[in-house]
């Protein structure tokens, strides 16, 4: 593993397996801010939104580890007041087009609803697009006039398919491609047979279990490339 190479990798809790190999190299930051640090040469590779690296030339994406669901995600929803029916306007999570794009697809293609949409949330919103660690947070501290539409869960019951929200790209050609590779597969093999030390060190370790071992998946195989392609043929309509 060289010290020379650089990755960036979400802050979020999802990523904690995947990023358990690779400290002393790794850089933290939201998906939207890793796609532009990755797009300018930053880093060598990148866990990006896959909403992103649909519109990327030139890259590749390792397979076998990425971040996604198969049914509810738990930390990607829309968070609601009142009927879901009645809804205007969405504020939306800056931090990753994938999950605007997929709550997009939910709204309008699985529910038939016409939406206006915002790129900035605040206090006075009454439906909002919550991501990561902060859908977490906000989901432990709601009010009970918030409802919550798991996206993970909508897409599942419309396509039957899992959904991948994040993945490993690095350039096409790169030099230390099968390494890099290598590097990255072995980090999430760490991560996932150290799971156990990862949720010991959070505030909730339960929770934090139920978390990483029920909702999200970290696999990336056939079934998922079909989920992906799924998503570009729905964002595209």
């Amino acid at each position: 593993m060289s010290d020379s190479w650089k990755f960036g990798s979400v802050r979020y809790l999802n990523g904690r397996p995947l990023n358990y190999g690779l400290r002393g190299q790794l850089e933290l930051a939201t998906p939207a801010e890793l796609t532009g640090r990755f797009a300018s040469g930053e880093l060598d590779a990148a866990l990006l939104s896959v909403g992103d690296v649909l519109e990327l030339e030139g890259v590749e994406i390792v397979p076998g580890a990425a971040i996604g669901c198969r049914g509810a995600v738990y930390s990607v929803v829309l968070a609601y007041r009142g009927a879901l029916s009645e809804l205007k306007e969405v504020a939306l999570d800056p931090a990753s087009r994938t999950s605007s794009g997929l709550l997009r697809i939910v709204m309008a293609r699985f529910l038939g609803l016409d939406l206006t949409y915002r790129p900035q949330p605040n206090s006075e919103d009454q439906a909002r697009l919550i991501i990561g660690d902060p859908a977490i947070e906000f989901r432990a501290q709601a009010s009970e006039d918030w409802h919550f539409l798991d996206l993970g869960d909508a897409w599942h019951q419309q396509t039957g398919l899992p959904f991948v929200f994040a993945v490993w790209v690095l350039r096409s050609g790169h030099p230390d491609r099968e390494a890099i590779i290598q590097t990255l597969q072995k980090s999430l093999k760490m991560g996932q047979e150290n799971l156990k030390n990862i949720v010991a060190e959070e505030r909730d370790p339960d929770f934090v279990w139920e978390y990483l071992t029920r909702y999200i998946r970290y696999d990336f195989g056939d079934e998922q490339k079909q989920a992906v392609a799924r998503f570009r043929e729905l964002l595209a309509e």
